[in-house]
């Protein structure tokens, strides 16, 4: 239709009309193709752009994205409507204020892109957390093998109290065999005592009987030597 209105103007303004739709049919800011796009995204602008920078680039977008612009023409009817006003949540968002509320933290149509780069920073943090902080034990099973962890739980507790009970029970007669043998280690000890006292009298004895034997001899050999001093 509109190349038809085209071929009836004059020549010179057809190749002014051309010169122009050409210049803004391709937009120097194009709008973001991937869904819920943030209110810099849209504006192409930094986080730390000045109030001036954001009025300058809203004039621009406006330019080239309005539902009446050349550059729009291709795109259909709500498509170019949804895209202004896009961007005209965007500019109200970036100075500070939602058009429907007044304040600054309800972010309309933003809040769900928000939520979702919140949870993603919070999933990294906890991630960057368990990385550098591993569990020291984690016990993990599956539902289906749950029974496997219960058997093999039952048959440790069953071999410990194996292991354990013969012990227990071996105890009161451990320790009766242990005083036994106490007591007759103590009863041969008082026996070789008892022998070792009557060996050390005997020999005692012997000493004596010796002594008394050795003193006649020792008085009749010094008995003669007096004499013939």
């Amino acid at each position: 239709m509109h190349y038809q209105r085209l071929a009836l103007l004059p020549q010179q303004l057809h190749i002014v009309i051309q010169t122009r739709c050409a210049s803004t049919s391709s937009s120097p800011f194009p709008f973001p193709v991937h869904p819920h796009p943030t209110p810099h995204q849209i504006f192409h602008l930094p986080y730390n752009a000045s109030q001036q920078d954001i009025k300058a680039r809203y004039y621009e977008l406006v330019r080239h994205h309005h539902p009446d612009s050349l550059s729009c023409r291709d795109l259909p009817s709500s498509d170019r409507q949804a895209r202004f006003q896009a961007i005209a949540h965007a500019y109200d968002t970036l100075r500070g204020k939602n058009p429907q509320t007044g304040t600054r933290r309800d972010w309309g149509e933003y809040a769900d892109e928000l939520q979702r780069r919140k949870k993603r920073w919070e999933r990294q943090q906890s991630a960057r957390y368990n990385y550098a902080h591993p569990p020291r034990y984690k016990w993990e099973s599956n539902a289906d093998d749950r029974w496997k962890d219960n058997m093999i739980l039952t048959i440790g507790i069953v071999s410990l109290v194996l292991g354990i009970a013969p012990s227990l029970l071996m105890l009161p007669f451990s320790v009766h065999k242990t005083r036994q043998k106490h007591l007759e280690t103590a009863s041969d000890y008082s026996k070789v005592r008892a022998e070792a006292m009557e060996e050390g009298e005997e020999r005692r004895q012997n000493m004596k009987y010796r002594v008394k034997e050795m003193k006649p001899q020792k008085d009749a050999t010094d008995g003669p030597t007096d004499v013939n001093a």
